[in-house]
Order: C-alpha cells, then sequence, then structure tokens
C-alpha cells in the first residue's frame, strides 16, 4: 500500500512538473510575440537553419512582388536603371548581390561590412551570407520601413553583437565618450554616394511590448513634420550616455546602427549619427 502511494504521488509530482514546464514556455511565448516587430535578431540565441526557413520560396517570392507593387515610386525592378551611377569600388558587389545596398565601416574597428536591403523579409540575412547560405553571423541589414528611392530619413541598420567584435559587436564600446572621441566618424556608402557620418548619440534601450507605452526609436525610418522630430532627438539626448555637441536640425540624414544588449530583457544598444554635409566641420 505504501509503496503504492509512494509511485502515485510520483507521478502526479511528475505531471505537475510536466504542466508547469509547458505553461512557462507557454506565457513566454506569449510574452515573446507581444513585443513589436519582433525579428530573429533578437532571439536570445542565434536561429537555427530550420527557424530561418520559416517562411517558404512561394511565400517569399509574393511577398516580395506585393513590396515592389505597393512601393513601386521607390522601388524598381530593373536594377540596371540606376547602374550608370553606381561607384567603381561597389560595382562588382551591385552587379552580383541584387539585395546590396551600401557599406558600412568605422575606422580602427573590424565593422567594415556590406549592408543588405530585403524589405519584404527583413531578417532575411540575419543569419545567411551573401550567396543566401545559412551563417551564423549573418550580414548587416536594413530596417524595412527604409526606402531605398527616395533615401530614408533615418536609415537603421542591425547586426549581431559578436564576441570577437566582427558586426556590431564593438558597438557597445561607445559607452565610453574616450571611444567616441576616436571614433565619432562613421562611413556609410550606398552604391551611388559616399557619405560620412558623425556620431550624435549613444544609448542603451529595449524593444517595447505593444501596449507598453515608451520611446520606440526603432519606429522613426521617418518623421512627420518638425515637431515629431524634435521630440526623436530630444528622447535619444536624453538616453544617450554624454553629450556629443553635434548641433542636428530637421531635415538633416541620419543613420542609426541597433544591435543586442543584455543590460535588460530584450536590450538593445543603440548609435545614432547625422550625415555630414559638404564643407562641415568635424565637431571637436
Amino acid at each position: 500500500m505504501r509503496l503504492l502511494k509512494v509511485i502515485t504521488m510520483t507521478i502526479v509530482s511528475f505531471f505537475i512538473i510536466v504542466v508547469s514546464f509547458v505553461y512557462y514556455v507557454g506565457t513566454n511565448e506569449v510574452k515573446y510575440y507581444l513585443l513589436d516587430d519582433k525579428l530573429f535578431s533578437e532571439y536570445k540565441k542565434p536561429p537555427t537553419l530550420e527557424e530561418l526557413n520559416h517562411i517558404s520560396d512561394e511565400e517569399r517570392q509574393r511577398r516580395r512582388e506585393n513590396y515592389e507593387i505597393t512601393n513601386k515610386e521607390c522601388y524598381t525592378k530593373e536594377p540596371d536603371k540606376f547602374s550608370i551611377d553606381v561607384l567603381d569600388e561597389y560595382r562588382e558587389f551591385y552587379d552580383n548581390y541584387e539585395h546590396f545596398y551600401g557599406w558600412l565601416k568605422i575606422d580602427g574597428t573590424k565593422i567594415n561590412d556590406p549592408v543588405m536591403y530585403t524589405p519584404w523579409e527583413q531578417d532575411y540575412y540575419l543569419s545567411r551570407n551573401l550567396e543566401g547560405k545559412y551563417y551564423q553571423p549573418g550580414i548587416l541589414f536594413i530596417s524595412k520601413n527604409s526606402v531605398f528611392y527616395p533615401d530614408s530619413c533615418n536609415i537603421i541598420i542591425h547586426g549581431h553583437n559578436m564576441k570577437n567584435q566582427t558586426r556590431f559587436g564593438s558597438l557597445k564600446k561607445y559607452r565610453y565618450k574616450s571611444y567616441y572621441d576616436e571614433h565619432k566618424i562613421i562611413h556609410f556608402d550606398t552604391a551611388q554616394e559616399k557619405a560620412d557620418y558623425i556620431v550624435v548619440a549613444a544609448f542603451y534601450a529595449r524593444v517595447l511590448y505593444v501596449n507598453e507605452e515608451g520611446f520606440r526609436y526603432y519606429r522613426h525610418d521617418f518623421f512627420d513634420g518638425k515637431a515629431e522630430f524634435e521630440d526623436y532627438m530630444a528622447n535619444i539626448r536624453e538616453m544617450s550616455f554624454y553629450d556629443t555637441g553635434v548641433d542636428v536640425e530637421y531635415g538633416d540624414s541620419l543613420l542609426t546602427l541597433s544591435t543586442c544588449s543584455y543590460h535588460t530583457e530584450d536590450g538593445r544598444f543603440v548609435v545614432v549619427a547625422k550625415k555630414l554635409k559638404d564643407g562641415e566641420k568635424i565637431y571637436d
């Protein structure tokens, strides 16, 4: 009788543990998918090949065709349309990789990489190489809400926080003013134009839940007027680790670099820079 009681209690305990585990996973999945614009880039671990292939080739093509139809004023199916203006140094990438957008480089760091753009499937290059094959470090890629033509007011680029400092692994060093002083200029060229940007702010952030109030830096590819722009600037300056002293005006083109950070759940480390105009001074 005692043995039967022990066996029964063991079975009940095991059942409770299993139910608790399923509930924990389930509630965390619900919480997970309530996040704004959740991407594979926001997973705790890099996605597996199976996770990358969650979209079929047919669905991928359907999304692309739909995107091209609804955004025909800023996207072309004719890749040669703008080829006459392509810079010589990027001609090979432009001709061989249809999703190539430009090149990002920060002197004195390992950030020196091509940048891809697939707005119909934003996270396509998260863990793929240039050929589209599985590659855990992935390639830098642009936010789906940024556009090729005309240029976005704020181009947002995502990349992995790699331990070996590649991709955006060294971005977190902008936490310190001394590092900023030595790396305040970011080179970001499109296939057609070379450009330099100067860092305006560096700060911690996180991806917010759908019904959560707060500042969403990742929702500002464009600004609906001067008031929205000034509110955005006030937020990033308040969140910045230090005052860079860089003046920014409504109408300036911005560049945002975003990577995962582990200071909090769903944390991000963000660097915002502005495009330098011809002849504009470099701030001391």
